[in-house]
């Protein structure tokens, strides 16, 4: 019994060396000269390719290392005009409610009714006074630009070329207790 123990343990070794072997893992590295010319080859464009990534990832470092200062200094530079782009926003909004109240504003304050979007103020000229002479959609703009977004555009297109008008709306009460949808259009007038 020892005896065959030993014998499949000698089997086992030897084809252990056999298969080790075959496959090329660990043997011995050959000689320059009796490496084949093919196996040189494929070796040499492993070895050039592993030197283009080790290279690659050197200049990817050293631009990483270089562009670090720069984002530094660049990115207090992008957060000061962020902050001031944010308070000449915040100013144009406060600005614009307050710009009934201001000497430049050609209107009577009461007479004007803030909308904010996408028109600033909606003036009933001479509503204060008891008559409504026009009536006159403002815009406000400060800053150093005066251009209107395209809904403005829009919006001041349609009124030059006269498309306005009145319309009155009468909400029926059945319209509170099914959801608002059914409503009924007035005249040229609500009573009111």
């Amino acid at each position: 019994m020892e005896i065959v123990i030993g014998v499949l343990i000698l089997i086992g070794v030897f084809l252990w060396l056999v298969l080790h072997f075959s496959r090329g893992i660990g043997t011995p590295p050959r000689p320059e000269g009796d490496v084949p010319a093919g196996n040189r080859a494929i070796a040499q464009a492993e070895e050039e390719g592993r030197l283009a990534r080790q290279e690659a990832q050197l200049a990817e470092q050293q631009a990483r290392v270089s562009l670090l200062p720069w984002k530094v200094e660049q990115e207090a530079a992008i957060r000061q005009d962020a902050i001031a782009r944010s308070k000449a926003v915040t100013l144009g909004k406060v600005s614009e409610h307050l710009a009934p109240f201001m000497g430049s504003f050609p209107f009577c304050p009461k007479d004007a009714r803030f909308v904010g979007s996408p028109i600033d103020f909606v003036v009933f000229d001479g509503l204060d006074a008891g008559y409504v002479e026009r009536v006159v959609f403002v815009e406000i703009k400060t800053g150093g630009s005066a251009a209107l977004s395209p809904r403005e555009r829009a919006i001041r297109d349609s009124i030059k070329a006269g498309r306005v008008e009145w319309q009155g709306l009468r909400i029926l009460p059945q319209a509170w207790h099914q959801g608002g949808a059914p409503c009924a259009r007035g005249g040229d007038d609500t009573g009111q």
